[in-house]
């Protein structure tokens, strides 16, 4: 079978990019060939470029952070598919798929503007109409589906033959729309092992890892007192923190990887971050900021791991920060993991069509 991956990949996201690695893979270890689908719309294209509305400091400054946290992703994009990248939904061929796989990420957030409210991801463009579509971990993101849910979405997720997703927001969605309860599957990064990075980036002497905006002054100064009172350094990634001992900037994804598989404990505010440090078995403690808030929390629910949430305005506090400590990892729920995989093989098996 020949499976395109219809996803956001092209983004310098080191989540973005390993979720479509990852899923690519695991479909291909099933027999299959599998490619990601070399398509985004022009908006959101647009939002992931940095615009220099001025020649302002601080617009330089984040023009520059953007196209170095960009560079290393180049390559490893544009390996993913053979077909030239495009906008134009009618440019894909889409009928060379036997089935195609929309997901992860939050493919199916239909109300946030610098996604482009694009049918694509819901199999609702008039050239899709003859490919036949299963999702996997599709996200709606922050969308509400109690706010309203247009037609256009309710009819195209009426057309696929199969349909798994990451949160349990998402599963509403499916529900009000479908009148089903669709699978729910851990995301892509937790189907198959990393490879090692070709060179790693991570300190030699024992840190914890920040990663995403999960440090008010407060927070701060709270886990740096944790830190230095077990001698560890704090270790910011993709950020220009002035509150960490050593910042890292312009890896690649597997570099990123790396970081968490070596640290020591994590703290986040980004879902990827909470799934890769599950992933290495470390510990630690996720700002629940809007845009993760989501879904994040289905992971933690699945793991009952409440305790390791944190409001945007909340200190850490003397015990939370003891959830750090080596002798409170979290790890991934194997069986979970085996369910989604065999939804995976199962719904590739299907021979349906629309």
């Amino acid at each position: 079978m020949t499976v395109g991956i219809l996803t956001f990949h092209r983004g310098p996201n080191y989540g973005g990019y390993l979720q479509a690695w990852h899923l690519r893979q695991a479909v291909r270890s099933l027999g299959h060939q599998a490619e990601i689908i070399n398509y985004q719309n022009e908006t959101l294209r647009r939002s992931e470029k940095p615009i220099l509305h001025n020649f302002h400091p601080a617009t330089l400054r984040h023009a520059f952070r953007v196209w170095r946290k960009s560079k290393p992703f180049h390559t490893l994009v544009n390996s993913f598919s053979p077909d030239p990248f495009t906008s134009d939904p009618e440019q894909v061929h889409w009928n060379r798929f036997d089935t195609v796989i929309v997901g992860s990420d939050v493919v199916w957030d239909y109300q946030t503007p610098h996604f482009g409210h694009d049918p694509c991801y819901f199999a609702a463009h008039p050239s899709q109409q003859k490919t036949r579509f299963i999702s996997y971990a599709a996200s709606c993101g922050p969308a509400r589906p109690e706010s309203g849910i247009p037609d256009w979405v309710t009819r195209g997720l009426q057309r696929f033959d199969s349909i798994a997703v990451r949160d349990q927001t998402t599963r509403n969605l499916v529900h009000q729309t479908c009148n089903m309860e669709p699978t729910l599957v851990v995301d892509p990064t937790w189907l198959n092992d990393d490879p090692a990075p070709k060179r790693s980036i991570a300190p030699t002497k024992p840190y914890i890892l920040v990663y995403g905006n999960a440090l008010n002054a407060t927070r701060a100064a709270e886990l740096r007192a944790y830190a230095r009172s077990r001698g560890l350094l704090l270790v910011g990634a993709a950020s220009a923190w002035k509150y960490c001992d050593i910042t890292l900037n312009g890896f690649d994804p597997f570099q990123w990887v790396a970081l968490f598989q070596k640290a020591q404990a994590v703290v986040t505010a980004t879902l990827h971050g909470l799934l890769y440090t599950i992933k290495a078995g470390k510990p630690l403690l996720m700002v629940a900021l809007p845009a993760a808030a989501n879904k994040s929390r289905t992971v933690l629910e699945r793991l009952n791991a409440h305790n390791r949430i944190i409001s945007p305005d909340q200190p850490f506090g003397p015990e939370k920060l003891k959830l750090l400590d080596p002798e409170n990892p979290l790890a991934p729920d194997l069986n979970w993991i085996r369910e989604s995989r065999e939804y995976l093989q199962n719904a590739l098996a299907s021979p349906s069509h629309p």
